[in-house]
């Protein structure tokens, strides 16, 4: 019997008013969910993009008001009312949070480390219930496989599918170049045929673009 796909409870923070005000919180949030974590959680800073947007380098600047994300690994069998109770901690740091319990679907990884990364391409969307069986073999079979292939910024690829919250589709692209997505090779191998098809069903789609935040 296979083990259980991994969980992980993905928090994106509106209106912190500063890192130390959120390692504070983050250090509540840990403390109150308890044994439901596992392993080391990931923070990440930025923004959201436009297509063909260009957005600032949150590496080193976090002027203005940039998102923070929380990625929290948990225990197959936690419960989801406990982390969301314990989620409370952020109201603390944040104006705004929205939150989603996630279940890993696919994972390809190519190169690097992924501590040694310096970029996160996060996009989610929903995508119309009688088609989500060909989005995910054109995501899984076609897309993620083309740009594997051809992009030499690609490092890795995560999908997760919302168990609480929505959108329901998740993708956690590592990348060793911000701008890779919107120019050759990248560009050209997403672009194909049965891509035109599947966007025909994709709703809600939005994208981030974020750093991993310094310790």
């Amino acid at each position: 019997m296979s083990d259980p796909a991994p969980l992980v409870y993905a928090l994106l923070l509106h209106g912190v008013q500063g890192p130390d005000s959120l390692r504070a919180s983050e250090q509540r949030f840990l403390s109150e969910a308890g044994a439901h974590v596992v392993g080391r959680g990931s923070r990440f800073v930025g923004d959201a993009i436009e297509k063909g947007q260009t957005g600032p380098d949150r590496r080193h600047d976090l002027s203005g008001s940039p998102l923070f994300l929380i990625l929290t690994p948990l225990a197959p069998a936690a419960n989801a009312e406990d982390v969301k109770r314990a989620a409370a901690a952020f109201d603390l740091c944040a104006t705004r949070r929205e939150a989603w319990l996630l279940r890993e679907r696919f994972s390809r990884e190519e190169r690097k480390p992924l501590d040694e990364v310096p970029w996160l391409q996060l996009v989610m969307m929903n995508v119309e219930q009688a088609n989500e069986d060909e989005f995910n073999d054109w995501y899984e079979k076609e897309h993620v496989v083309r740009i594997a292939a051809v992009a030499p910024e690609f490092v890795s690829v995560q999908r997760l599918e919302a168990i609480e919250g929505a959108p329901r589709h998740h993708a956690l692209w590592r990348l060793t170049e911000r701008k890779a997505p919107e120019r050759d090779p990248w560009l050209s191998a997403s672009e194909t045929p049965w891509t035109a098809r599947i966007r025909r069903f994709m709703r809600d789609r939005r994208r981030y673009l974020l750093a991993p935040l310094a310790t």
